[in-house]
């Protein structure tokens, strides 16, 4: 599968206020998944998920993000579907020792 390369670096250069991490590419279901992260100012970040989908030699583009600040923003440079995960603490759900304990939430 060749992935849109060009597409991408457009929608990445758009939200320059990402810092962008990893992608993975699902060649059995045609998806490219892009991975990033806002900074914020109380010194953690919230992330960013663009879902990229191979439909008939075009490619529909949504996005999911942790950012209540972003998501209109987000949307409006990308002109795709907004979605805002209201996000929940793995540490308060879940007994796993291997999480992230903020001590100030």
């Amino acid at each position: 599968m060749i992935i849109p390369k060009g597409l991408m670096e457009e929608d990445m250069k758009k939200l320059d206020f990402v810092n962008w991490d990893r992608f993975s590419v699902n060649e059995e279901n045609g998806t490219v998944d892009l991975y990033g992260w806002i900074p914020r100012k109380d010194t953690h970040e919230d992330f960013v998920l663009l879902i990229y989908t191979s439909k008939h030699n075009t490619w529909d583009t949504k996005f999911s993000t942790s950012s209540k600040e972003k998501t209109k923003e987000i949307f409006k440079a990308l002109r795709c579907d907004e979605q805002h995960s209201n996000c929940k603490r793995v540490e308060n759900v879940f007994a796993i020792k291997n999480c992230i304990h903020l001590s100030n939430e």
